[in-house]
């Protein structure tokens, strides 16, 4: 860091906790369904910042499409297809891709892998199982 820098910047190192994040959101609203996928995929909640500007997932983003999803719904236009479209324009692909077969699905949490394999009736049955 040049020398100009070294008294007008303030370097913070952040640990991610997504059992303090998922007691904030139950408190501040978050939706289910959002709150369901962080805790099946906690490492979601700090994904590297993309080089283009592009969405991508950040707790902020998870509190604004929570917001979006209940204005939605409010307004009787929660379908899946807008589901898809506020979630792409707020997170990262591969976290809209999880979290809207969780939520169209109603799977809910996610079991172990040996769950599924000895007892695939616990495996989706809709479109998202393909």
């Amino acid at each position: 860091m040049s020398s100009a820098l070294v008294n007008r910047v303030t370097i913070l190192q952040l640990r991610v906790d997504a059992g303090e994040w998922l007691a904030w959101a139950e408190r501040a609203g978050i939706r289910p369904e959002i709150r369901s996928f962080v805790s099946t995929i906690p490492d979601a909640l700090m994904r590297p910042v993309p080089a283009d500007p592009v969405p991508f997932s950040t707790p902020r983003a998870r509190a604004l499409l929570s917001r979006a999803l209940d204005l939605a719904q409010r307004s009787g236009l929660l379908t899946n297809e807008n589901r898809r479209a506020l979630a792409f324009g707020r997170l990262s692909p591969e976290d809209v891709v999880v979290f809207c077969a969780l939520a169209e699905d109603a799977i809910g949490a996610l079991h172990p892998l040996d769950d599924y394999l000895r007892r695939p009736e616990l495996l989706p049955k809709g479109d998202s199982a393909r």
